[in-house]
């Protein structure tokens, strides 16, 4: 059996900077951006002239992902980019039943079964996959089943069964784009949070992959006597469960207005600014369980989080 589906709903909705916050000018927004590099603490900040970052000032990390953030195609602050989510599934099933009578006591029945799927959706499919909620998802599992019957006498049967099933899934969150974060543990691209101003969330990085095996047998043994019949039997099962979580090892970045901004004043700062200084609020690189910090390339200074770009080339 082969199974394939295809959903494709239109005017899906998000917000992305503008061309003009992309080239640094944040003058339409009506927040005032500040220069993180002046003032202490947040405090005393100098805004930038013209509410213009120059383009000497974008961070190299910055540099390298504008490519591939989708650009507007709607001529408004908020909702300006309409796409379309594309949701697609392949499904192969197949399966093998043989039958065979060894002896008027004896028969065999085997069983096998294979099913495999892979899924897909892509929210904006005309936008390379980067948006948050894009994934795949590729499940598989084999399952085997030996039944023996064994008529013991014409009021006694005995029946034997062994199965088994080997069940994959592979998970994959992170874009398909060639570009790593240096020092990151994944060589995928990372996710990036705008955390205000309603901009929609870039990539994601919740890859992991499941693999699951049980075993089972079991016995039945039936007696009839008369109008009675009795049944003993007893079963085994075995499951083992590995489970891996790939997980955030391409790094999660998140930035907000406050890297751009002043303290004490709402209106000030911007989330996509801090961006393009490459000034996040929070950023993590998680592999397995454990958060770890990142060294090396990646220099932690006060409000700014540079790149070197002899690292990343």
């Amino acid at each position: 059996m082969v199974f394939r589906r295809i959903n494709q709903p239109q005017g899906v909705a998000d917000t992305c900077p503008t061309e003009r916050m992309r080239l640094g000018d944040f003058a339409p927004t009506g927040r005032t951006v500040y220069d993180p590099a002046t003032g202490s603490g947040g405090a005393n900040r100098v805004p930038f002239a013209g509410n213009v970052i120059p383009s000497s000032r974008s961070s190299h990390f910055a540099r390298a992902l504008l490519a591939v953030i989708p650009r507007p195609n709607v001529p408004t602050q908020a909702l300006n980019f309409l796409g379309m989510q594309r949701i697609k599934e392949n499904q192969l099933v197949w399966m093998l039943k043989i039958d065979h009578r060894f002896k008027d006591r004896h028969s065999v029945t085997t069983v096998f079964r294979y099913n495999w799927m892979e899924s897909y959706e892509n929210r904006s499919a005309s936008q390379t996959k980067i948006h948050s909620n894009f994934y795949n998802d590729f499940p598989t599992a084999y399952h085997g089943l030996v039944h023996w019957d064994w008529i013991l006498h014409p009021t006694l049967l005995c029946k034997f069964t062994f199965g088994g099933t080997d069940w994959f899934g592979d998970f994959r969150q992170t874009p398909h784009i060639d570009y790593r974060v240096p020092n990151a543990f994944g060589p995928g691209f990372p996710a990036l949070r705008l955390a205000a101003h309603n901009l929609t969330a870039i990539g994601a990085n919740v890859d992991r992959t499941v693999h699951s095996r049980i075993y089972n047998f079991q016995n039945a043994l039936s007696w009839t006597r008369g109008a009675h019949k009795l049944k003993f039997g007893f079963r085994y099962d075995h499951q083992q469960d590995n489970t891996q979580t790939l997980g955030n090892k391409n790094g999660t970045y998140t930035f907000g207005p406050f890297a751009s901004g002043l303290v004490g004043m709402a209106t000030s700062g911007h989330a996509f600014a801090s961006f393009l200084l490459g000034a996040p609020q929070t950023a993590n690189v998680q592999f397995g369980l454990p958060y770890l910090a990142q060294p090396g390339a990646w220099n932690l200074r006060p409000g700014r989080l540079e790149s070197d770009p002899a690292a990343d080339a």
